[in-house]
């Protein structure tokens, strides 16, 4: 089954030109795509399998778009699309992204979403098997000592 990118650039021909990669490689399609931050936040409630995302829209940019799609789409994975993969504004957000890809070579982004795709699939997989899939009834408290407790911000009883 084909994987389901969301594609938030504001050149069109850049969805129209992934489409057609995609098609051609055929572990992705183009699910969505969305020419502003606005329009790609919306989109998300969709559900994908990895958003691709330009770093300079004509709404929003720079830490902050990235922030609003990391804040937005959870624990899906999200690679930076840009034209250059070496700027002062790329290495802002690198840390926030989970890849970053340049337009320029659209077959390392295909590499990235398969790396990316391929790793998010295997944590839930651990997170589910670790956490949801035993059937004890204490998949929350497990969940809260393995993730709050360490960090210590775990709710405190009455």
């Amino acid at each position: 089954m084909r994987k389901r990118v969301l594609v938030v650039d504001d050149h069109p021909a850049v969805a129209l030109a992934l489409k057609l990669y995609f098609k051609r490689d055929g572990r992705f399609v183009v699910g969505d795509s969305a020419s502003t931050a606005r329009d790609g936040l919306a989109l998300l409630s969709n559900g994908y399998d990895a958003v691709l995302l330009d770093l300079h829209l004509p709404d929003q940019s720079g830490v902050a778009l990235v922030r609003a799609f990391r804040e937005r789409a959870g624990s899906v994975p999200l690679i930076l699309y840009s034209a250059s993969d070496d700027t002062a504004e790329v290495e802002a957000v690198r840390g926030m992204v989970d890849a970053v890809a340049r337009k320029s070579e659209v077959a390392d982004a295909i590499k990235d979403l398969d790396r990316v795709v391929s790793d998010h699939a295997e944590a839930y997989a651990t997170f589910a098997r670790d956490y949801l899939d035993l059937d004890d009834g204490k998949a929350s408290a497990r969940f809260v000592d393995a993730v709050f407790v360490p960090r210590g911000d775990a709710p405190t009883s009455p």
